[in-house]
């Protein structure tokens, strides 16, 4: 049987750094490794339910680029989107940019302690990230990043 896909694997690395997204790691956010999903749609009564899981990562999947190198080579690029929720306080006129970028810090934290997602990609990066705001105080950090992948055309799984 074959590997997974390597951009399978490579969005698993990228799950695992953000499940160790923890204050007692050096990041502002406790993160429940419950609360970083692939498919933000299986079990999502956890992530915005009665008593949600906050604050959350969901990672979606965007359209892949292809470039074609000489002798049979490929650079694909994955656009992934880390959304990363959480609460501010409404009393705290700081609160809701606070969440925000303690948000975003945690995010670019976990993605940087491996850019290369265990040597399976070359490189990962955030490209842009937008603020949303649900509900008056809920905080939705969007943050847009590419990962590169080197690897030899037709051979998708390494």
């Amino acid at each position: 049987m074959p590997q997974d896909p390597i951009e399978f694997r490579i969005v698993q690395n990228l799950q695992s750094a953000l499940k160790n997204i923890s204050k007692s790691g050096g990041y502002h956010h406790d993160i429940d490794a419950l609360a970083v999903k692939l498919d933000p749609n299986h079990d999502v009564e956890s992530l915005i339910g009665e008593e949600p899981l906050l604050p959350f990562l969901a990672l979606e999947y965007g359209p892949q680029v292809f470039e074609y190198q000489p002798a049979s080579q490929i650079i694909t690029i994955v656009p992934l989107t880390i959304h990363a929720v959480g609460d501010s306080d409404t009393e705290d006129d700081d609160s809701l940019m606070l969440t925000y970028l303690t948000l975003c810090a945690d995010v670019e934290q976990a993605i940087a302690v491996d850019t290369t997602r265990g040597g399976l990609a070359t490189d990962t990066r955030i490209v842009d990230r937008f603020i949303h705001e649900i509900a008056g105080r809920r905080v939705w950090a969007e943050n847009r990043c590419q990962i590169r992948i080197y690897r030899t055309y037709g051979a998708p799984n390494g």
